[in-house]
């Protein structure tokens, strides 16, 4: 029945609105957002329950800062007051400045007062620490004030180290205690703080008085410390990772300052350096910088340094060297704005030289991505270090080191050292080494390479120390040959000749008079010496050759050569063809001491060369050339036969280790190849050119009065390897 109030009781029903029931993911999501609104307000307020907490510890910590302000104030050079200030101190400077003034004003008296009580003596010396550490610290975060607090500071600190006016033992152990809290390296960045700043100019720097404090505190501690103890080694390391690192030192500090320096620093103690250390400390900058400032330190006290610290010296120098790219030692010179002319000749004996014609390398690649250095380089070094630097190369430094008497422990690192130099300025040094020491190639062949198995591709199979020597050897012999004639190099010529030539000091020189008639030997090795090294270089040579692990021949030799196996394969050819050449024209050797055939199979080698050829011939004809152009192996380089190719490599590097017939043989089956591989490249015509004399072939005319302008003329667009007929033309026109 229908009633005109309705029936409240009834469930309504609106049959024409949209429903107001929520789906399932309108409920997901409103539940969701009600949960991160409760997580939003928790956070909230757990935050703000940690800054309350927080804000409520820094007030505390203001309030007890304060009261042991006051505290501080009213005990200043007691107990209470050194206790509080190694509390407050680490962030209040100003009362570091009232406690370090009071310290000076009062004088050592007033500095150790406590330090003479016993009932005091250890609770003082816990707190000084701390408080030493706090000035330090102090002094490097505001290295260019050069207000009263920063003096005081300095004065304070080198009471305290000195031990002048205390037991020693007290100020060693807080030397101990500053030196394990990077003592060197808060001291150098407030030399350096104080020498760069914008504020004080170069002439005001070096006259200030906090830089002389700085470096007077810098050798306390070798005053304080015993030279045995380990602390005294770890002090020496930082000193030199730390101090001698800093850029243009001896311009920026004060005359007297450079005299305490260099007077106080222990150099005699330099063998109980940790070169590893040292390298794993500095950055690339920092060793540039101290091979220039141990230029300047150590090379005048050579003289005074006994021969363990001068052979730590030469190796901490090898290092540095071998760390630093040769290019930031050793740049190039600037580059002339006159164009360069490219020579229209070059030399027929496929050198890798620098004047050989570029040809354009294509080369396969995982990725495109250029590879990460594998270093930091350093920046360009500033000409007064570069001007230094180059001391090392010069004939004077050489002359200073070559001076010394052999000594078993210094001669190896010296060895190292010189060809470290050599390595990074290699046109300079081997000759002046060769003018300062004409008796060291001698030398060091019968001292620290005969009789030696370096082990090659991997140093711990022979004896790794003999690789600086033995390339060092090969470097002085390489260029001594450059300049020895073949009677020299055989001892054939007299006195008097080699007298004149006025060059008989470069390798070995002699005492006899001039006039005599007697032979003189200008090669420093004799003949049967060579005989039994030629045999050494040999092995060497041909097993680096024959790896063909391109991988391994690109890694380092490692120790103290800066130079790849690549390298070290170039460097020992180079001397083996120059020594091969004198051989040729005049044989010294025994029948057969070039060969290697004992260490390969001769028909396996052969084969292989062929098949390696023939291989690489195909990659060439895979692309498309003209029918003049040159390829199979010609369009490689030694180099690249030798990372493609072992039995290749053999064959163009050091072809006197195959059998005369043997290379005839192979070189016929190449020429065999080649022939077959053009045949089969080029159209029939062509090849019926190639294969049979009477066929059509190219035909040129040179004049007899033009032979050499005509050859270039005529013969440029011709394919040499085709059949070619020559007509000459006499002086009348007619052919002859």
């Amino acid at each position: 029945m229908f009633t005109p109030f309705g029936d409240e009781r009834k469930r309504k029903i609106n049959l024409g609105g949209a429903s107001s029931a929520l789906s399932h993911t309108a409920l997901i999501d409103r539940t969701r957002a009600l949960r991160n609104e409760r997580l939003e307000q928790q956070r909230r307020h757990e935050s703000a329950l940690r800054v309350q907490a927080w804000w409520r510890g820094i007030r505390e910590a203001r309030r007890v800062r304060g009261e042991m302000r006051k505290a501080f104030e009213g005990d200043v050079t007691g107990l209470l007051g050194l206790r509080c200030l190694a509390i407050i101190g680490k962030k209040d400077d100003e009362a570091l400045a009232i406690w370090s003034r009071k310290m000076v004003a009062g004088g050592p008296d007033i500095l150790f007062a406590l330090a003479r009580q016993p009932d005091v003596i250890q609770s003082w010396l816990v707190l000084i620490k701390q408080v030493a550490f706090s000035l330090l610290r102090s002094i490097a975060d505001k290295p260019f004030n050069r207000s009263p607090p920063s003096l005081s500071h300095l004065k304070v600190l080198n009471d305290l180290l000195s031990g002048a006016a205390t037991n020693p033992l007290v100020s060693a152990q807080i030397t101990q205690y500053l030196l394990l809290r990077q003592f060197y390296a808060l001291s150098s960045r407030s030399i350096a703080g104080i020498m760069l700043t914008k504020r004080l100019q170069p002439p005001q720097s070096r006259s200030s008085p906090a830089l002389a404090l700085l470096l007077s505190l810098a050798t306390v501690p070798f005053s304080t410390l015993e030279p045995t103890s380990s602390q005294f080694s770890a002090a020496l390391n930082a000193t030199i990772a730390s101090v001698l690192t800093i850029h243009l030192l001896p311009n920026r500090i004060p005359t007297t300052s450079l005299t305490h320096l260099s007077a106080h620093l222990p150099f005699a103690h330099l063998s109980s350096l940790d070169i590893d250390t040292i390298l794993c400390s500095t950055s690339p900058d920092d060793k540039v910088n101290l091979i220039a400032n141990l230029q300047v330190f150590v090379t005048p006290r050579y003289k005074l340094l006994d021969p363990k610290s001068l052979a730590k010296h030469f190796w901490l120098l090898t290092s540095l060297l071998n760390a630093t790219p040769a290019s930031i030692l050793n740049p190039p010179p600037p580059k002339s704005s006159t164009p360069s002319i490219q020579p229209t000749w070059d030399s027929d004996s496929d050198s890798d030289s620098e004047h050989s014609p570029r040809r354009t390398r294509v080369a396969v690649v995982n990725s495109f991505t250029s590879p990460s250095p594998a270093q930091a380089m350093p920046s360009t070094p500033e000409p007064r270090t570069l001007k230094r630097i180059t001391t090392l190369p010069s004939q004077a430094h050489l002359t200073a080191l070559l001076s010394w008497p052999a000594s078993p422990t210094t001669r190896p690192a010296l060895l190292a050292l010189l060809l470290a130099i050599a390595t990074v300025w290699p046109a300079d040094t081997a000759p002046r080494i060769l003018a300062a020491a004409p008796a060291l190639t001698r030398e060091i062949y019968r001292g620290h390479v005969r009789g030696k198995t370096p082990g090659v591709l991997d140093p711990e199979a022979g004896e790794k120390d003999v690789w600086p020597a033995l390339l060092l050897l090969v470097e002085l012999y390489t260029k001594a040959l450059q300049t020895m004639g073949d009677d020299e190099f055989f001892g054939t010529v007299s006195a008097g000749a080699g007298s004149a030539s006025g060059s008989g000091r470069m390798v070995g020189g002699s005492g006899s008079v001039q006039g005599q008639q007697a032979p003189v030997a200008r090669n420093p090795l004799t003949l049967d010496e060579l005989t039994e090294w030629t045999r050494q270089l040999m092995d060497v040579a041909f097993a680096l050759y024959w790896r063909e692990d391109v991988d391994a021949m690109r890694e380092m030799v490692g120790g103290a050569v800066r130079c790849t196996w690549v390298g070290v394969r170039e460097r020992v050819t180079r001397c083996l063809v120059g020594i091969h050449a004198r051989d040729s024209r005049k044989p010294f050797v025994p029948q057969d001491h070039w060969l290697v055939t004992s260490q390969i199979d001769v028909q396996s080698f052969v084969e292989a060369a062929i098949f390696e050829e023939r291989e690489l011939s195909n990659t060439s004809n895979a692309n498309p050339t003209l029918p003049g152009s040159r390829f199979s192996v010609q369009t490689h380089s030694k180099r690249q036969l030798a990372y493609l190719s072992p039995r290749l490599g053999v064959l163009n590097n050091i072809p006197f280790a195959i059998p005369f017939d043997v290379r005839v043989s192979i070189f016929r089956h190449f020429v065999l190849n080649d022939a077959m591989a053009r045949a089969s490249s080029h159209n029939t015509v062509t090849a019926r050119q190639m294969f049979f004399p009477g066929s059509s072939r190219t035909r040129v005319q040179v004049r007899r009065g033009s032979v050499a302008q005509d050859g270039f003329d005529r013969l440029a667009e011709a394919d040499l390897k085709a059949p070619i007929e020559i007509a000459f033309i006499d002086q009348f026109g007619q052919e002859e």
